[in-house]
Order: C-alpha cells, then structure tokens, then sequence
C-alpha cells in the first residue's frame, strides 16, 4: 500500500508542476517551442499521469484480490486435483496466473494505445496489428516460458535447500542467450528491418562506431511508423551480435549531423562501459534476489500467513511480489545512477560531433514526442532514468539557439 500512496503522490506533484507552468512556455526554451506545442506536451504528461496512477490503484486491487479473497489457493488446489506432476502443475499455475493478468491488463493496454496515444496524434497502429502483436507475444512467452520454467522449477523441487543457487546460473544464462538473439530471431519477430538506404550517412556512422573500437552487424532501419510516430535509436545485442537500430519515424525528424550526434551519445555508453556496469550489477542484483527467494522457500509459515499453501506456485510468486515491494525503494539510486550515465553519454558526443546538433536533435525529439519540459525534482529521482532536457542542454553547453536557424 505504501508503494501505491508513494506512486500517487510523485504522480500528483509532476502533475501540480505541469499544470503551474501551463500558460507560458518554460523560460529556458521560449526560443525553441510555441505556446501551443508546450501545452500538448503538458496535457499528454498529465494524462499519462493520470492514467498510471489508475493502473497501479488497479494492478494493487487486483494482487490483494488474489491474496485475501482465496482466489490464488483456490487455483493452486484445482490444479493440484488435475495435473499430477508437480513441476508441470507450477508451470500450469503461473500459466493461468499470466492469462488472467493479460486479460485484466488488455483493457489498460487498449486504452493506452487507441485513446491516449490516439488523442495526441501518436498512433498509427490498426486493431489487425494489435492483435497479431499480442499473439505473437503471448506464444513467444509460453515457449520461452516453458524452456526456462520446466529445467527452473524442477530445480526448486528436486534440489530444494540450495536450489537458487543452480536457478540463477540457469536464468543468468537464459538472459544472456536472450540478450544474443533477440537482434536476429525475436525482434524480426515483431518489425521488418532494412539496411540503411543513406550511403553517406551509413558511412559517417561506421566511422563513428570504429572509431571507438566497437564493430556491429550494420545499420538498420526498423519500421516503427506502423505503430507509433515517435522516434528512437539504440543499440542491440551482445558481444559480435550488436546491431544499430533506427527507427524509420526518426530518420524523417532530424537531419544527418543530428543523427550522427544522437548515435555518438550510444556508441558513448559503449565507449565508458556503461552497458557491462549495467551488466554487472544486474548479476549482483539477481544473485541478491535469488538468495531470497531461496530464503523466503524455507519461511513456509510466512507463506501460510499470508493464507495461502506453501506449494511451489504461490511460494514462489507471493516471493517474488516481497521482493519487488523491498527493491522499490532502491529506485532513486538507480535513477540517479542512469542519469550519471546519460551525462557522460553526452559529453562523449558533444566531442565526437557537437553540441549544437546533439542539443537540436533532443529539442526536436521532445517537440515530436511532446516531451514534457517541466520536471518536480522529487518526481525525476523516482521516475527518470534521463536527467530533464533543461538539465542535459546546460551541462552538454548547447547555446540556446533556435532550432530553425
């Protein structure tokens, strides 16, 4: 409940920060955006904000609902009469779990894309791709599921006192294979992805990536304006299956010095190591999770307590909500550790292209993303990985000219 009221709550301040500034536009960038233009961006926060603040109330009724009304035991017991073996009887309770969350989330998730995104002029996806996307992603999930669920669980119910030891070398090592063949098996999945067509272009930025000693499969082009208007870029894959990726909305929005810069700024999280750090603490993180939830497996009464079986589906999934409830007040620190990242991302581009187009090229994306450009201090700490776009422009030095000139 806590974590809910504390979400509200930053959610209510960056909303009151929104609403105060929507008259006039920020004075730190009265040069680059129209009246209009900030007024979108500050309606499109707010509804975002309002709309997260209802999903979470929602997702926290509905995990209480499944604690206290029986609703969870209930379907531990149906399926335990049922499925005889007890690994696949797990597999089956997280399976049915995960329909029923999909279902409760579906009407969030139309919402989202078909009003919301739909109002502010963003979506370009039709309801035919919306369900293709979701079936693809479901059948994904339940094969992937099985692969790492099946050799995980059996491990918990075989090897029992240390079996989060062998689990977490085991989904240590399915993320890392996931992390190896998403660029060519799972995100073709889902986009087309076509060399990029700019000769000169493709060039500057192979000599951009060489020049800091890092070699990728190529350019690519993903066809994101079927779904959305909005625009990115980045890097996926690991080790010698790295891929450069843009999506195509982002290519039509900036010119070729501002996407060079907006390059330079993720080949500069290469360049200082940004993503083995990440890596690295992700596997200290995980190991600290897995020894958890191998300690909370031997508190059966703590399961008990809760009112449940301490069978192996709800042990496991009442572990793994404890621990997301005890993790989440670790988020400043990992806010504020990307933010650190991203500054030194930045400067890492400023000096392989410039300030001006890196700067240019983050105005534009935020005017084309309807970026909010005011921020509740309290409320970026918890929620943004990035620092505010005022704070990105000073540090990197941009001088504050119009992006028109």
């Amino acid at each position: 409940m806590t974590k809910v009221i504390l979400h509200c709550w930053l959610n209510l301040r960056q909303k009151r920060a929104l609403l105060q500034s929507y008259e006039s536009v920020p004075n730190a960038f009265q040069a680059q955006f129209s009246l209009e233009e900030h007024q979108k961006a500050v309606r499109y926060a707010v509804t975002k904000l309002n709309f997260s603040s209802a999903r979470i109330i929602f997702s926290t009724i509905v995990m209480v609902t499944w604690l206290v009304t029986g609703v969870m035991g209930l379907l531990d017991s149906i399926l335990y009469v049922f499925v005889n073996d007890p690994v696949w009887q797990t597999l089956a309770f997280f399976g049915v779990f995960s329909l029923v969350e999909g279902i409760l989330s579906l009407p969030w998730s139309l919402y989202s894309q078909f009003v919301i995104e739909e109002k502010f002029g963003f979506n370009k996806m039709n309801p035919k791709l919306f369900i293709t996307d979701m079936f693809k992603a479901t059948l994904l999930s339940v094969i992937l599921g099985v692969i790492l669920g099946y050799p995980f669980i059996s491990l918990f119910h075989y090897v029992r006192g240390f079996w989060f030891i062998p689990a977490y070398l085991l989904f240590m090592g399915f993320q890392f294979l996931i992390l190896w063949i998403f660029p060519t098996f799972i995100a073709p999945l889902f986009n087309k992805f076509s060399a990029l067509s700019d000769e000169s272009l493709s060039v500057q930025i192979k000599q951009l990536v060489e020049k800091a000693g890092f070699q990728s499969q190529g350019v690519f082009v993903m066809d994101a304006s079927k779904r959305s208007t909005h625009g990115n870029a980045y890097f996926t894959g690991i080790g010698k299956n790295k891929r450069i990726v843009f999506f195509d909305t982002l290519l039509t929005q900036l010119t070729s010095g501002q996407i060079l810069a907006v390059l330079a700024h993720e080949v500069g999280h290469l360049a200082h190591k940004h993503i083995l750090k990440r890596l690295g603490v992700s596997v200290i993180t995980t190991m600290i999770g897995f020894i958890f939830l191998g300690w909370w497996a031997l508190r059966p009464d703590l399961v008990i307590d809760l009112g449940l079986s301490p069978s192996h589906g709800p042990t496991l999934l009442t572990g793994v909500w404890v621990l997301s409830l005890i993790t989440f007040p670790l988020s400043p620190i990992s806010n504020w550790w990307s933010r650190k990242h991203e500054f030194q991302a930045d400067r890492y581009a400023v000096n392989e292209t410039s300030a001006q187009d890196l700067g240019r090229a983050l105005l534009e994306l935020y005017r084309k993303n309807a970026g909010a450009l005011v921020v509740d201090k309290t409320y970026a700490s918890w929620n943004y990985s990035h620092p505010p776009l005022s704070e990105r422009l000073q540090t990197m030095g941009y001088s504050g000219e119009s992006s028109n000139d």
